[in-house]
């Protein structure tokens, strides 16, 4: 807990030691590809990258998405954060094209919705807030968010044994029946 104290009081040099302590002992303890590992992995990008530390943020993310979609594969919502966080170092270094690249990736996770408020509100990505393509991702993002929405409705009305509900959820949510 020492590390997220540093990272609160903006001590970054403090927090990436410790960072660093707790990636070699959960690297001992259950290997590289887990999704421990990719997690320390992202906190030590968030730290690099708040302190001006692009390079290495940007090593430390794409270390998360690796191991991410080697872990959970490419449909998951930590690899959607990973391709955030990627976008996020990118807008930071001034590399539209390669942010958009990113979000577009992030959005075909189907867990870009996640991520919503905070490409609304992080200042970095004020630059293309008004973008075309960028409305037309947080859209899509708003419509994916919809539909997973009503599957979840409908998940729940089916395990409680309420067939037509779950029916009516999924009709609602333009959601085809088999």
């Amino acid at each position: 807990y020492k590390r997220q104290v540093y990272y609160c009081l903006a001590r970054f040099d403090d927090a990436l030691e410790a960072y660093s302590k707790s990636l070699d002992i959960k690297i001992k303890v259950v290997g590289h590809d887990s999704p421990q590992v990719a997690v320390t992995h992202t906190n030590m990008g968030v730290a690099y990258g708040r302190q001006g530390d692009h390079e290495n943020a940007h090593s430390q993310f794409q270390k998360a998405l690796d191991i991410s979609m080697s872990v959970v594969g490419s449909n998951h919502p930590d690899v959607a954060k990973a391709y955030v966080n990627l976008a996020w170092i990118n807008m930071k270094q001034g590399n539209e094209i390669e942010c958009k690249a990113h979000l577009g990736n992030a959005l075909q996770t189907n867990f870009l919705w996640m991520a919503k408020s905070f490409l609304q509100s992080d200042q970095v990505f004020e630059p293309v807030r008004d973008e075309a393509w960028f409305c037309e991702l947080l859209d899509s993002a708003n419509a994916t968010s919809e539909v997973q929405t009503h599957a979840a409705m409908a998940l729940s009305e089916l395990s409680n044994g309420n067939v037509r509900k779950q029916t009516a959820v999924l009709e609602a949510g333009g959601i085809p029946l088999f």
